[in-house]
């Protein structure tokens, strides 16, 4: 793509080689910057070792005070404290005809069609123009 703007070709980028853009651009992706990356986000403890394998099924609870946490319910049943929030709406209930009209594309009035008409009659900018109005920035 650089070398089109370069020499002002114009170059389309279709489904299949966007496609193959994404597959190399994933394959040179290092492992090791993935799994900073899930470092970074302390998915990953930053002592862990890099080889160390996730074992399914095991808790990790060393940072909770499990002992602590019954006692600051109360006289709550754990049941209900769970199920708190499970009654509480978090949106609205739509009737059919306010989701049909969601769905339905609206109807263009003539004004929108001229000025529909006016934009697409008017040529894109080649890439090699937007590369040099991107350089004057």
């Amino acid at each position: 793509m650089l070398l089109c703007m370069d020499n002002a070709s114009q170059y389309e980028v279709s489904l299949l080689s966007a496609i193959h853009m994404l597959a190399r651009a994933w394959g040179r992706v290092k492992d090791e910057t993935i799994a900073n990356c899930f470092r970074a986000c302390c998915f990953i403890p930053s002592g862990a070792d890099d080889d160390a394998s996730c074992t399914v099924g095991e808790e990790d609870t060393s940072e909770l005070d499990v002992d602590g946490l019954l006692p600051a319910l109360g006289n709550v049943p754990f049941e209900e404290y769970i199920a708190t929030d499970s009654s509480v709406e978090t949106c609205g209930a739509l009737l059919d005809a306010e989701i049909v009209e969601m769905v339905r594309p609206s109807e263009p009035s003539h004004e929108t069609e001229v000025g529909d008409a006016a934009v697409a009659s008017e040529p894109l900018p080649r890439a090699a123009d937007v590369a040099a109005g991107l350089a004057l920035a």
